[in-house]
């Protein structure tokens, strides 16, 4: 037990300082980040202060005037290294003017991200997007700087694009020891730069839900021990959001560095406990020797019997206090079991309650979306519920809502679970199943219920609605949609089935 402690606290000093080294080395590598957009903006308010805003109002521009800011713009961008093009645009997302003589022809930037992201944000001066093909051929992330004037767009705005490959030259700088790693990503999860550099990696898209939720989320820092999806590694790993910029620093460490003390502690502590058990296996073969000689030179009738007497009180109160302890195992298994059932079922009807199958939805989703199997939802309630409890009585609602789910069960396949909704309202989640096998289901339930006689009502109708899951479904939204589907069975008539896309 105390060789088991010692190892569990052993591993989280160590799991605790690698994270805290790795989070300290992912903010520093941020702040270098942060830097270079500073330098960059530096450049960006220089132009926008001594570029002219009524340039850019100019229908025309003499081939004279053009080639002046044509020389400016690519000195400005000289000052730079790794800068690949800058440019003037007016408030409509039109390039007046860039650094290359070659690029003159006015291009409509309206689609690109700097122009989207400038009119989403009317009170941003400056902003980064995300990392893409620049029209040099490199990837490149783009800078760009308002100029001031009236207007949303104001006078007009300045663009620098910078070579993803300042990063790469940054991350080379940082010594990451022999099996360290540090990725840069953007929002897109895209990899814009890496140490070590894996060939086909750069532009990579990472697209893993647990790094998308991390940057919709609202923290800054988040540790994660898993297997890299870039080069197969276990490692233990730190994502940090780089402040102010659409980027995140990932610094990494394979787990056979960080946990390398560790193991040689685990093999130490392993030795020793063996150490142990066998000297105490030794200490206890020679108890039971010199106590098996003093029992063969002490015997006599008296002394057996005594012994005897005792050890027939010993197993006496040894099997009483075992058929106690088992007794109370029983009961303890069977309130275990009772809370289990109440925590997951409905107590009228004996299906799952609604809590317990939201969370199983959850998996399931997740399972389908991760494998690409199809999986379906039907949800359903009977039509005039109401009508019956307000002429029969609830007890007599009651008995036909524990009726329907004992129907509804028997004519289900052994993978599908049946849940209660809430009131008469039910639904079925059917694993590998698409929307026209669920939709064939439904049907038959629907003539099933039809024709069933419930005692004291005679036949009660159901209306359903089918929705199968798409790749972009989140619970809800994949519930809205089944949900859509009976409410146009019921606008329809009723006693209906309904399937959405």
């Amino acid at each position: 037990m105390m060789a088991a402690w010692e190892l569990k606290r052993s591993y989280d000093d160590a799991y605790a300082r690698t994270s805290v080294r790795l989070q300290n080395n992912a903010l520093l590598v941020g702040e270098w980040v942060k830097g270079v957009f500073q330098t960059s903006d530096y450049l960006l308010r220089d132009v926008v202060a001594n570029f002219p805003p009524s340039e850019l109002k100019l229908a025309r521009t003499s081939a004279q005037q053009q080639g002046r800011w044509v020389h400016w713009l690519d000195a400005k961008r000289q000052t730079l290294p790794h800068a690949n093009s800058l440019g003037l645009f007016d408030p409509t997302c039109i390039r007046r003017y860039t650094h290359d003589a070659r690029f003159q022809s006015y291009f409509d930037a309206s689609e690109r991200d700097y122009c989207r992201m400038l009119r989403e944000r009317p009170g941003a001066e400056s902003v980064v997007t995300p990392m893409a093909m620049s029209n040099f051929g490199r990837y490149a992330v783009a800078q760009a700087r308002r100029i001031p004037g009236p207007g949303a767009m104001g006078s007009g705005f300045a663009v620098i694009g910078l070579d993803t490959t300042m990063f790469s030259a940054l991350l080379d700088r940082i010594d990451t020891g022999s099996d360290g790693v540090i990725t840069l990503i953007d929002y897109r999860q895209q990899v814009v730069a890496r140490k070590p550099a894996l060939a086909g990696v750069i532009g990579k898209s990472l697209n893993r839900p647990m790094v998308q939720a991390f940057i919709d989320g609202d923290v800054d820092v988040r540790v994660s021990q898993h297997i890299s999806q870039l080069d197969g590694q276990p490692q233990l790993g730190v994502f940090r959001k780089v402040e102010g910029l659409p980027l995140i620093v990932y610094q990494g460490e394979q787990d056979r560095v960080w946990l390398q003390d560790w193991y040689a502690r685990a093999w130490q502590i392993g030795l020793a406990a063996l150490l142990l058990l066998i000297v105490a296996a030794l200490l206890l073969r020679g108890h039971w020797v010199q106590l098996a000689q003093a029992i063969r030179l002490e015997q006599d009738i008296v002394q057996r019997q005594r012994l005897e007497d005792e050890l027939k009180a010993n197993e006496l109160a040894l099997r009483q206090a075992r058929d106690a302890a088992q007794a109370a195992n029983r009961e303890l298994q069977l309130v275990n079991s009772q809370l289990s059932s109440m925590a997951t079922t409905d107590t009228l009807t004996g299906a799952w309650n609604r809590r317990h199958f939201e969370q199983e939805l959850q998996r399931e989703l997740i399972q389908s979306q991760r494998y690409g199997e199809p999986l379906s939802l039907l949800m359903f309630d009977i039509d005039h519920f109401k009508a019956v409890n307000d002429r029969y009585g609830h007890p007599v609602g009651d008995a036909v809502l524990v009726g329907l789910t004992r129907l509804v069960q028997l004519n289900l396949r052994a993978a599908d679970t049946l849940a209660r909704w809430g009131g008469e309202e039910f639904v079925i989640m059917m694993p590998h199943c698409g929307a026209d096998e669920a939709a064939g289901l439904a049907e038959k339930l629907r003539a099933l219920l039809a024709l069933h006689p419930f005692e004291g009502v005679g036949q009660v109708t159901a209306s359903f609605g089918v929705a199968q899951c798409s790749p972009e479904d989140s619970p809800q939204s994949w519930l809205k949609r089944a949900d859509l589907a009976l409410y146009q069975a019921k606008a329809e008539g009723r006693n209906a089935v309904r399937l959405v896309a």
